[in-house]
C-alpha cells in the first residue's frame, strides 16, 4: 500500500475511534463537610451536626446534592436533611428528603417525608410515619425554595426573599432574610430570617463563604462550627455512654445501598396517582 495511502487510512481509523469513544466526564470535586456542635446556654453540647454538598457531573446536566445531619442528645433525636438541585438526563430536578427519628431505646418513632417540584409545575409530597401514608400536590405559580438550597444561595451572598418549604410542618411560608453586619469582634455577617408573619430571627452567621453558625429552627440550640477531629471526638464519646442506639421508624423509605443516595426513595412510589 502506498504511503500516502496507508496514512490517510491510519488518519480515519484514528478519526473514527475518537467519534465512537465516550467523552471523558469530569471528576467530581470532593464533597465538603463542615462540623457544628449544637449548643445551649451556658455553652452546654446537647448534639452535633453535619452539613455536606457533594457535586455529581454527568453527560446531561450535574447535580449537587446538599445534606444536613442534626443529632439531638437531650431529645434524642436525629434529623438527616438531603436536597438536590440541577440537571439530571435533561430534566430540572428539585427534590427534597426528611427523614427524624425520636423516642428513647426501644421505643422509636420518627417521619420520613418526600417533597419534589415535578416536571408537570406541580409540588408534590410524601409522608410516612402516620397510621395511613399521606400524599399531597399543589398547583403553586413558581417553586418553592428549600431550606439548604437557601443556605449555599447565602454563602455565595444571595439574600432574596420569596415562599419556602418547611419540611417540619410540610408547609410552605413566606421568608424574609436581610443581612447583619459584622457581629462583635469576630466580623462575622449574619443573616436575620422571617418565617411568615414572625418577627426577623439571627438563623445563620457566615465569616465569608464559611458557616460559622446556624439555627435550623426558631428556639432550637445554636449549631457552631468546629473542627472534624473536635466532632469526633464528641461523637465517640456520646456513642460510648449510649450503647443502645435508636432505630429508625418501622418499615422506612426504600433506598438504595449507596451511602447518602436517597433517590431510590423517590422510585419506590408506594401511593397510586
Amino acid at each position: 500500500m502506498p504511503l500516502a495511502s496507508l496514512i490517510w487510512s491510519a488518519g480515519l481509523a484514528c478519526t473514527l475511534a475518537a467519534e465512537q469513544a465516550p467523552a471523558p466526564q469530569p471528576a467530581a470535586p470532593a464533597p465538603r463537610i463542615e462540623y457544628f456542635a449544637l449548643v445551649e446556654e451556658p455553652r452546654r453540647i446537647v448534639g452535633l451536626a453535619r452539613l455536606l454538598r457533594r457535586d455529581m457531573p454527568g453527560p446531561a446536566g450535574a447535580l449537587v446534592h446538599l445534606e444536613l445531619e442534626l443529632e439531638h442528645w437531650s431529645l434524642a433525636t436525629t434529623v438527616r436533611l438531603t436536597e438536590a438541585h440541577g440537571v439530571h438526563e435533561g430534566v430540572a430536578r428539585h427534590e427534597l428528603v426528611w427523614r427524624e427519628q425520636y423516642g428513647q431505646p426501644g421505643q422509636p418513632a420518627g417521619r420520613c417525608l418526600v417533597a419534589r417540584w415535578t416536571p408537570r409545575g406541580e409540588f408534590e409530597t410524601h409522608q410516612w410515619g402516620a397510621l395511613e401514608p399521606l400524599r399531597r400536590e399543589r398547583e403553586l405559580v413558581r417553586r418553592p425554595l428549600f431550606p439548604l438550597e437557601i443556605w449555599e444561595a447565602e454563602r455565595w451572598g444571595w439574600r432574596a426573599d420569596g415562599e419556602r418549604y418547611d419540611p417540619r410542618s410540610d408547609a410552605l411560608e413566606s421568608s424574609r432574610r436581610s443581612p447583619l453586619g459584622a457581629i462583635l469582634s469576630r466580623r462575622c455577617a449574619g443573616v436575620r430570617e422571617a418565617l411568615g408573619d414572625a418577627t426577623p430571627e439571627l438563623a445563620r452567621l457566615w465569616s465569608g463563604p464559611l458557616l460559622t453558625g446556624f439555627r435550623f429552627a426558631p428556639g432550637s440550640p445554636w449549631a457552631l462550627a468546629i473542627s472534624e477531629q473536635r466532632w469526633s471526638e464528641l461523637r465517640s464519646s456520646r456513642k460510648a455512654e449510649n450503647a443502645s442506639e435508636i432505630g429508625w421508624v418501622t418499615n422506612p423509605l426504600p433506598t438504595r445501598d449507596v451511602p447518602d443516595d436517597y433517590s431510590g426513595a423517590l422510585a419506590g412510589r408506594p401511593l397510586p396517582r
